[in-house]
């Protein structure tokens, strides 16, 4: 199975976490092949292969009933991670970039209103707001 461009030409870094680097430097370690284009994710049947999609998905399926959230997508780690980034503060052109999109309106999905980022935004208003 050949590895494909992603779409659109989007190829580029994205800065992770310092914290899971120890994470990700172990499963290199362990599962992936030395040379820099090989498999990250491997067959179990076939070693030096490609896991396929079938194989990932029932794999995927198993882990997100053993988390006990049997209705989780895969493509929900992306959601969850540009959510999260938007909510440290990240402006529309930092998630335009992240994402990779091209499209604003995709972008604005990440930036949820929720009750508690109101609350610390309002919260900051009062260094700017002064009454006397």
């Amino acid at each position: 199975m050949r590895l494909t461009e992603p779409k659109r030409g989007s190829t580029r870094s994205v800065a992770i976490p310092a914290s899971l680097l120890p994470v990700l430097r172990e499963h290199l370690d362990t599962h992936a092949d030395a040379e820099s284009d090989g498999p990250r994710v491997h067959s179990v049947r076939a070693a030096g292969r490609r896991m396929s999609q079938t194989s990932f998905d029932g794999y995927w399926r198993d882990a997100r009933k053993a988390a006990g959230r049997p209705t989780f997508r895969f493509h929900s780690l992306r959601h969850t991670g540009l959510t999260e980034y938007a909510r440290q503060g990240a402006t529309l052109a930092d998630l335009l970039e992240r994402g990779g999109h091209t499209d604003v309106s995709v972008a604005l999905r990440y930036q949820h209103a929720s009750a508690q980022r109101d609350r610390e935004l309002t919260s900051r208003l009062n260094d700017v707001v002064v009454i006397e």
